[in-house]
């Protein structure tokens, strides 16, 4: 079990709040239940629902490796507040490494390239916590991991004009917009720009 003193000195993927950890066994339900909203289907590029056996294959035989596979997918935690963990006990899993901490959402680094150092960002986050400040603290804590753990030089991100909480999310992370690629989507019927967020990460 970790102790505050391990917390304290772990400067990455931990905040205050926030815990951006490895992908479990035990998250399989977890994915299947991220994978399972609908509403971010024409944001994301999904057609159709991953099943439960596609999922569970995935989180059996993923690899955290990440310049060898080119991805690194990781679950995004929250410290639960303990009245609130007193008042409401449903669905919640506690693991044995982050007690008192409930999953919140996931993060993903992809089309990571050690030749160019560089990688795109993805960032869920399930809809009671959205609007409080969460995925950009996760975006900022992913960058400084990128940056100073795999060597990472930039990041990008690529939003949906429709999509405003990314924006905002990416925008408040210190993101900056890079470039457009006009009516590249079609969500519902209409067509959208594709919005392109880059962060150059440094030293400070």
């Amino acid at each position: 079990m970790k102790t505050d003193a391990y917390r304290a000195a772990n400067k990455y993927l931990e905040s205050e709040d926030l815990a951006i950890r490895a992908l479990e066994s035990q998250d399989v339900m977890f994915c299947w239940e991220v994978e399972h909203d609908s509403s971010q289907w024409l944001y994301n590029g999904m057609q159709a629902p991953c099943s439960l056996r596609q999922i569970e294959h995935f989180v059996k035989e993923y690899s955290p490796e990440p310049f060898a596979s080119g991805q690194l997918r990781m679950v995004l935690m929250l410290r639960r507040d303990p009245s609130a963990r007193e008042r409401n006990t449903d669905n919640f899993l506690e693991y044995e490494n982050y007690p008192g901490y409930e999953n919140i959402g996931l993060v993903d680094l992809f089309g990571i390239s050690a030749v160019n150092s560089s990688a795109q960002i993805g960032v869920y986050v399930l809809p009671p916590f959205r609007d409080k400040g969460y995925g950009s603290q996760a975006v900022s804590l992913i960058g400084k991991y990128a940056h100073d753990v795999l060597n990472i030089r930039t990041l990008l991100a690529k939003v949906a004009s429709a999509n405003h909480a990314s924006i905002r999310m990416f925008e408040k992370a210190g993101y900056n917009r890079c470039g457009l690629l006009s009516d590249w989507l079609r969500i519902a019927g209409r067509t959208h720009d594709l919005l392109l967020y880059q962060i150059i990460l440094t030293d400070e």
